[in-house]
């Protein structure tokens, strides 16, 4: 239900009947609902963000066994992600530095007329990152290194 103890379809509105499955979540939200009998969480109905962080720069690097780094390039004048260059080298990779700046953006207007008495303040922000890695050898045949996940 929409009370003051689980928060769950906050930043949204249950409506006249209180209960989460009437759950209407505000712009840039959307509503989730976890069916799994067998979770703690079953049948929880919450609003979760549907908006990603404007990515500004990246930059990576792959170091060699013998510490040997190659970076990235950009095409352009920016740094953007869209505009770096495939990296090449002729070693394999021990490790990968990644080097991203974001900014994230969440207007919190809309929250003020339908703020619970019970709900002080909201607090958001960036909380990981993800990172996909194409390894392509000279053949052209490309593998996908496991994801990076950083949190």
């Amino acid at each position: 239900m929409c009370a003051w103890r689980n928060h769950y379809c906050w930043p949204g509105t249950c409506g006249t009947s209180g209960i989460t499955k009437k759950c209407q979540c505000i712009g840039g939200f959307v509503k989730l609902y976890v069916e799994d009998y067998s979770s703690v969480y079953a049948g929880e109905r919450k609003c979760q963000l549907n908006t990603t962080p404007d990515i500004l720069t990246c930059d990576m690097g792959a170091i060699g066994p013998s510490d040997g780094k190659n970076q990235t390039r950009s095409t352009s004048v920016t740094t953007t992600c869209k505009f770096l260059a495939d990296m090449y080298g002729n070693y394999r990779p021990m490790t990968m530095v990644f080097n991203i700046a974001a900014e994230f953006t969440v207007d919190v207007t809309e929250f003020n007329a339908i703020r619970p008495s019970f709900i002080k303040e909201e607090k958001f922000g960036i909380t990981d990152t993800y990172v996909k890695v194409k390894l392509q050898n000279l053949t052209g045949e490309a593998i996908e290194i496991h994801p990076f996940v950083y949190v």
